[in-house]
């Protein structure tokens, strides 16, 4: 299934030009734009013989079509096929089974574009093998979410899912442990063992991870906090998350 979508910013889409050029079917900039970024941006598109038009700031924010969006002078039409599926993920286990250790990330219920963005940018800074979302109840990759993720969302790979709980299962029998996070956990973050292959779990803004994932987990962990606020935005314990994991892996320390 193909679907034509918008995307816009300098660095959103000049990862979309490096990594998916082909899907590119044209792109808008300010007309009589000084930015030498932007004319980069040009001379790359007319080599690769993809349409471009210089238009009005008025007609770029037409289509962008979002509220004081940044699209600093360019924007781009380009066609995407939907995210990877749940078979793509067993066929990703598969092939990498016998390398350790795996890191995956589940969003359970993350709606906010910019939240979905902004972990995503984590994922990828992380290494991720998987960002793992479910098909209701998530945030869909719009120009917001590419926006914010600052191209991660063309290098990250993302698998939508009908059930989490199912997508769970799948990950344990294969020997990877499950990690689940709530600001009322007894164990915190710190003294997980995280250099085993693991799949973090991340809830929604609002209410957090589902009491259903939350059953299926093999551990609940907590973020230590020391202020006066309990809980962290999820797109920042998402990276509080992950690089814990990074700092065990690459450092070798607990």
């Amino acid at each position: 299934m193909i679907q034509n979508e918008i995307i816009y910013g300098i660095h959103t889409i000049e990862s979309f030009f490096k990594h998916n050029y082909k899907d590119i079917l044209c792109v808008y900039f300010l007309k009589d734009s000084t930015n030498p970024r932007l004319k980069n941006i040009v001379h790359n598109l007319l080599k690769m013989n993809i349409k471009i038009h210089f238009v009005s700031l008025s007609t770029l924010n037409t289509l962008v079509n979002i509220r004081d969006a940044k699209h600093q002078g360019v924007v781009a039409s380009i066609k995407r096929t939907v995210q990877f599926k749940e078979s793509d993920l067993l066929e990703l286990l598969q092939r990498n089974e016998a390398l350790s250790p795996m890191l995956f990330l589940i969003l359970d219920g993350i709606t906010d574009s910019r939240n979905f963005g902004a972990c995503l940018r984590c994922a990828d800074a992380a290494g991720v093998n998987a960002v793992i979302i479910p098909k209701n109840r998530s945030a869909n990759l719009n120009a917001i979410a590419q926006k914010v993720a600052s191209g991660a969302a063309e290098s990250v790979k993302i698998i939508r899912v009908t059930n989490i709980i199912r997508i769970i299962k799948k990950l344990k029998e294969k020997n990877i442990w499950i990690i689940g996070t709530d600001s009322e956990a007894n164990i915190n973050l710190y003294q997980m063992e995280l250099r085993v292959s693991l799949a973090l779990v991340l809830g929604g803004e609002e209410k957090g991870i589902r009491k259903l994932t939350k059953v299926w987990c093999d551990q609940i962990v907590q973020i230590p906090m020391m202020g006066s606020v309990n809980t962290l935005n999820v797109a920042t314990a998402t990276g509080v998350c992950l690089f814990e994991v990074i700092r065990q892996r690459h450092f070798n320390t607990i």
